[in-house]
């Protein structure tokens, strides 16, 4: 516990959330327009992949709209999206299909810094960000990344180490290292330039994504109600017949429902012509 009550101190907390007026559209616009160009930074030194953080942006915002009545009651609304853009961007699959290649920023200071990120495993890596580049406390910490508080105090020291040891000129200054991360939030560059969406094209992208995996949900369900129907009808409703008995070591089959006779299984008629030939006394 002794380690905590510094780390505590070092970073203020975050801003107080803004209410989100108006319309659904309108504060989605707000909150879009407000937390877009750090959101994008922040993915950013997650992945150092431009097109990785603008991908997760994206989501983030797209489940937002979703999910609006829920993130609108959010206490921290941007805290909501941020959770989704940080998860959405470290998820291993957004690496794969060819999502886009790291790059690094032109100035050096800035590059060195995202690379020594780089180099934390993901957990530490999103911790030092929400901690000393957000600015959020060791509790709220905890709590966005679903671990103790112990567990993120343990993190952050392990990364500021790392940290450290790449970026030696933050041994005498440590605080540099909040100071360096909140500059790049606010204004630093990501490489090539990947600007957010407008808010209104990113409420219409939304609009869209939403509209048309609306119609993909449909038309699965459309196709397996369709595939059941085609099952059910074509499937025989004969019951299968009684299993067969067994009667003095003999295996006698159930009885099953009558079936029309055949002609042979029709006893043989009675009359003259008729069965075999019959001997006839030779008249003395």
């Amino acid at each position: 516990q002794a380690a905590l009550a510094p780390l505590t101190a070092l970073a203020p907390p975050a801003a107080e959330p803004l209410p989100l007026p108006g319309p659904p559209e309108t504060a989605f616009a707000t909150l879009y327009a407000r937390a877009a160009p750090g959101l994008l930074r922040q993915a950013y030194l997650l992945t150092s992949r431009p097109r990785v953080a603008l991908a997760a942006l994206l989501s983030g915002f797209r489940q937002a709209w979703e999910r609006w009545p829920e993130v609108a009651r959010d206490p921290d609304p941007e805290g909501w999206v941020r959770a989704v853009v940080h998860e959405s961007a470290l998820s291993p699959w957004r690496g794969f299909g060819g999502r886009g290649r790291r790059a690094a920023p032109a100035d050096a200071g800035q590059a060195a810094l995202a690379g020594a990120l780089l180099r934390l495993p993901p957990p530490h890596r999103r911790v030092v960000l929400l901690y000393e580049g957000v600015g959020l406390d060791l509790p709220e910490t905890a709590a966005e990344v679903e671990a103790s508080t112990p567990a993120a105090a343990h993190r952050l020291l392990h990364a500021r180490e790392s940290l450290t040891a790449a970026l030696p000129e933050l041994a005498d200054r440590p605080e540099q290292l909040a100071v360096r991360l909140r500059a790049f939030l606010a204004e630093g560059e990501v490489p090539g330039r990947p600007a957010p969406l407008s808010p209104e094209t990113a409420l219409a992208d939304v609009r869209l994504s939403g509209r048309a995996r609306t119609g993909a949900a449909l038309t699965v369900a459309g196709l397996l109600a369709a595939s059941t129907l085609y099952a059910v009808a074509t499937t025989d409703s004969t019951p299968p017949p009684p299993p067969a008995t067994e009667v003095d070591g003999t295996l006698t089959p159930a009885p099953g429902p009558p079936h029309p006779a055949t002609t042979r299984d029709r006893p043989p008629a009675e009359g003259p012509g008729t069965g075999p030939g019959r001997l006839v006394p030779l008249g003395g």
